[in-house]
């Protein structure tokens, strides 16, 4: 899971230079490609249909499970691509662990769920950590 969340972050590295944001960063958009070289598998992003400069960044689109708090607060116009290190995040904890880190049927849900947690480690995955 480490390798390939960092494969991810060095072509979101590439896209940021460029002044761009996926804002779409889920494992339903990484696919796998059978390497022969040092790594079993490359990591490549895909689905770039929600792809746009980064100094434009107001309308709140993406899949709500991985949405940074900023695009679940409604009080808040603009946001910067650091919404994409977010969804990473999010990204690496169901790789881990095996479920999304923040659960909900909507966006509401979504963001209280935000609100109301108090660390970034779930409990499963500190208890997976210590082994």
């Amino acid at each position: 899971a480490i390798e390939y969340t960092l494969q991810i972050a060095q072509g979101l590295k590439v896209l940021h230079k460029k002044g761009l944001s996926h804002r779409d960063i889920k494992l339903e958009n990484v696919f796998l490609q059978k390497s022969n070289y040092g790594y079993n598998y490359i990591v490549k992003l895909g689905d770039f249909g929600l792809l746009k400069n980064s100094e434009d960044l107001q309308s709140k689109v993406g899949t709500i499970f991985y949405m940074a708090p900023e695009m679940l607060d409604l009080n808040k116009q603009e946001y910067n691509e650091k919404v994409d290190i977010w969804a990473l995040g999010c990204a690496l904890h169901e790789m881990l662990i095996g479920e999304k880190l923040f659960q909900g049927n909507d966006i509401n849900q979504i963001r209280l769920f935000q609100q109301k947690t108090q660390h970034f480690v779930s409990n499963k995955l500190y208890r997976r950590l210590q082994k």
